[in-house]
């Protein structure tokens, strides 16, 4: 196992949580929830990826990977945000 196998479920786990408390503690809006969730789910996926590339690739190239996993990532805050928002409404049709 390596060390690149541990940091992404700690983060995950970590951003599970930070999102949680923003979502139960902070008592945000519903409409709110969309942009909580894909912010948050965007940023996991960015630091996970710029992780596993700065253990693996060279530092020369570090410009190159930042972008591309910056681009990569936005599809995942992207499905991030449709799920919060359905997420939200579901929850408000239940109120």
């Amino acid at each position: 196992m390596k060390p690149i196998d541990i940091i992404a479920p700690l983060f995950g786990i970590f951003w599970g949580l930070v999102m949680y408390i923003l979502l139960k503690q902070n008592k945000s809006k519903l409409k709110l929830w969309p942009r909580i969730l894909g912010f948050g789910v965007g940023m996991y996926a960015f630091l996970s990826f710029m992780t596993a590339s700065i253990l693996r690739e060279a530092v020369s190239g570090f410009v190159d990977y930042t972008i591309t996993n910056l681009l990569l990532s936005l599809p995942f805050g992207m499905i991030g945000y449709l799920a919060g928002r359905e997420y939200a409404r579901r929850r408000e049709i239940k109120k």
